[in-house]
């Protein structure tokens, strides 16, 4: 008996199950697929399922599924196809609803058992748990494994209901530092058997399909990402070992912009391309060959965050989308709400660091964790608007979109959810301290780019004479701002001393 007889005699004794992928999009440290391959001796079928309704509209009538992360999925789908066509067998594309298709897919093929991991969303959730029953009407079991976190679940001191999970995340980190370890991440399985006999694997989605319209990349932008399981684990070799970036990407954290001022992996993640163990185990395997190092405990740091939004998320259900989320306050919106909030979005607030911070994110999909805490708070405690218009903005136009951790974190700054000990942001003086010479600002807010720095962040000191000489007219070339300047921080330090020095000797002015 040739290869290809073997082949045959053992698809047809091996048990057939189904791997049903979702943001789990590699073939690394898999547990879904790795326990898929065992239980079938490798005959396994690899399904996505594009669902309509992710393509659906959100409550602001904006794309559930934004342009950046519609053209990272074609490209994690592209890779993923690619992987498994070198494992022997191939991705299957379904087009419909996740529960219908699943059942009518399984019941087809003859599967008995469907693979898959847990969810990290209330709404993810609900969707597992209606293909679970739609799969039990047809006799197929479905099976969840835990992998979008660094740490599993049921090796962590908390119930399984997580009913006593810390609200502060300090309170969740040290709980985890002396009661649990990650697990090692675990090898990419060696082969798959082909495709059963006429399946046809499906075309991939298109950027048309999905709702949008294929635009050029923004020419400012300076980091490219390009989805997949191969993209990630190159990014993730090049910041670790290649270019060692870790300590550089520390003493940068605050920054705005730029290559070597974090790591960039975010995207990966989100969509499963890169396992959070194995970029843990990889940061561990660079400390131990060179040494402590303060970037390897920033990069497990925000790993150790995003478990604990995720557990959050899992914890509060439903409540994770209500505005007053587990702990409600009590507040109304300004009666000019919308005007602020289309303000905000569109970066035309009068607030030059906010603005370059919402049109970077608009042109790229991406926003570091010190922009997002710029406009997430200046949405929420100068403008007073409610912080699911964040939340829902950052659905749609957000390329590392999670669920879990956008709303968790927007909650957090509210004061309705988890605890973090990120204190509210000056939109004037953050900009001075983070980058006084404005060179982000002047790359997306091109009409202030003549202003010298002193009145970069604050072009409303200027009058009408000052404006002149710099060929910038507020009101008509960049707009006056939409609420009335906060106060400087107080009390007053040095620095801020030393700035408005260098304010009033430039713009005499400026100190009436």
């Amino acid at each position: 008996m040739g290869s290809e007889g073997r082949r045959r005699a053992l698809q047809q004794t091996a048990r057939l199950s189904v791997l049903w992928l979702r943001f789990d999009l590699r073939v690394d440290d898999h547990p879904a697929l790795n326990a898929a391959y065992h239980t079938s001796k490798g005959r396994v079928v690899p399904v996505f399922v594009c669902d309509s309704r992710d393509l659906e509209p959100n409550e602001l009538g904006w794309p559930g599924l934004g342009y950046h992360r519609a053209l990272f999925l074609i490209e994690c789908l592209t890779d993923l196809r690619s992987k498994l066509k070198r494992l022997g067998s191939d991705l299957i594309i379904l087009r419909g609803e996740s529960e219908r298709e699943l059942a009518t897919f399984a019941e087809r093929i003859g599967a008995s058992l469907v693979f898959t991991h847990e969810a990290t969303s209330p709404k993810e959730a609900t969707r597992v748990d209606i293909v679970r029953r739609s799969l039990e009407r047809e006799g197929v079991e479905l099976m969840s494994f835990e992998g979008p976190t660094l740490y599993h679940r049921s090796r962590t001191p908390f119930r399984d209901d997580l009913s006593d999970l810390p609200r502060d995340f300090l309170s969740f980190r040290r709980s985890l530092e002396h009661a649990s370890a990650p697990r090692p991440p675990e090898l990419p399985i060696p082969k798959l058997l082909p495709l059963p006999i006429g399946i046809s694997p499906g075309k991939l989605p298109t950027v048309g399909e999905l709702g949008h319209e294929l635009t050029k990349p923004d020419s400012r932008a300076e980091v490219k990402f390009i989805g997949g399981e191969a993209q990630g684990l190159k990014r993730l070799k090049a910041i670790i070992w290649e270019r060692e970036l870790l300590d550089h990407c520390h003493s940068n954290r605050r920054s705005l912009s730029g290559e070597g001022t974090r790591p960039h992996l975010a995207p990966w993640v989100s969509f499963g391309c890169l396992s959070p163990r194995r970029i843990w185990y990889e940061a561990l395997a660079f400390e131990a060959k060179r040494g402590q190092s303060l970037g390897v405990y920033q990069l497990v740091y925000h790993l150790t965050m995003r478990d604990f939004l995720i557990f959050h998320a899992r914890r509060a259900r439903y409540a994770l989308y209500d505005e007053g989320g587990m702990f409600p306050t009590e507040g109304a919106p300004p009666p000019n709400a919308p005007a602020l909030f289309e303000a905000w979005w569109r970066g035309y607030t009068g607030f030059p660091l906010v603005d370059a911070c919402m049109r970077s994110l608009a042109g790229t999909g991406s926003l570091s964790p010190q922009g997002r805490l710029i406009v997430g708070s200046f949405l929420v405690h100068h403008l007073g608007l409610s912080w699911r218009l964040g939340a829902l903005c950052f659905e749609s136009m957000l390329r590392d979109y999670c669920p879990a951790i956008t709303w968790g974190w927007l909650q957090s700054l509210k004061g309705v959810g988890p605890r973090f000990s990120e204190p509210s942001v000056h939109p004037v003086w953050a900009g001075k301290t983070i980058d006084w010479e404005g060179s982000f600002v002047k790359r997306w807010v091109p009409e202030l780019s003549s202003l010298p720095p002193e009145a970069l962040y604050e072009p409303y000191i200027l009058d009408e004479q000052w404006q002149a000489h710099f060929g910038i007219q507020l009101g008509v070339t960049y707009p006056y701002p939409v609420i009335q300047p906060p106060p400087p921080p107080t009390p007053s330090t040095p620095l801020r001393q030393r700035l408005m020095e260098k304010v009033w000797r430039r713009f005499p002015q400026s100190q009436g």
